[in-house]
């Protein structure tokens, strides 16, 4: 292997570990509602479920968004140091959407508080790094390999 293509594997095992990472801190925060009980006198709203829920659903829309525009001008401007940022900002949107159900769950004590929870990670699990990504970054002339 060539010094660019080591460190293509090196960055896409580091992109990985971090999605791995995200991907266990929205499984905690499901562990740790099962494991607190919040205040049970508080009715559900399920009003603002709703409007978390679409909060939720929106800002991992805008994450594929975002990651899609830091991945395009990584590859046009061959700057492979853009790909990790734009897998990570797009992880942390749809974080925030998980991060709503844990609020949901303490504030509002809605039982489908985990729907959030549920869109957030199938928005980082959907987002699993590609070494395309990193090798159209890094130089047009490598040879491409899918993984």
């Amino acid at each position: 292997m060539n010094k660019p293509q080591l460190d293509i594997a090196q960055r896409h095992r580091t992109l990985t570990v971090l999605w791995f990472g995200l991907i266990m801190s929205v499984v905690m925060y499901f562990i740790f509602t099962l494991l607190v009980r919040p205040e049970t006198n508080v009715t559900p709203n399920h009003v603002l479920t709703g409007a978390l829920l679409l909060v939720a659903f929106v800002l991992v829309l805008i994450s594929f968004s975002i990651k899609s525009r830091f991945l395009k001008i990584a590859e046009e401007k061959q700057e492979v140091d853009r790909v990790q940022p734009g897998y990570v900002i797009a992880w942390a949107i749809c974080e925030v959407g998980a991060l709503l159900g844990v609020i949901d769950f303490f504030v509002n004590n809605d039982p489908y508080y985990f729907f959030l929870l549920l869109i957030g990670a199938v928005g980082i699990a959907v987002q699993f790094p590609k070494r395309d990504h990193l090798l159209a970054a890094t130089y047009k002339d490598l040879p491409r390999t899918s993984s």
